[in-house]
């Protein structure tokens, strides 16, 4: 009885954890992934690799952004 009763709880652990990779964590790889390559016109994306999104987070703009975001979430907490 005990033997069923584990099985059942691996079955239902390995379900869960399934669940969440397909669901939570190959969509947040994905979207690392196309991260990394340039905008194209045309096709939305194209496959080049580049960190040039990466390094326009250093523009300023980008920083003020940042900082007004934190500002208000801490006025609205």
């Amino acid at each position: 009885m005990i033997s069923k009763k584990i099985n059942l709880q691996n079955a239902i652990i390995t379900l869960i954890v399934g669940w969440l990779t397909l669901f939570v964590l190959v969509p947040n790889l994905m979207i690392i992934g196309t991260s990394f390559l340039t905008r194209d016109e045309a096709n939305l994306i194209e496959l080049t690799f580049t960190f040039d999104n990466y390094l326009r987070l250093l523009d300023p703009l980008y920083a003020k952004v940042l900082m007004h975001s934190f500002y208000m979430a801490i006025i609205a907490t």
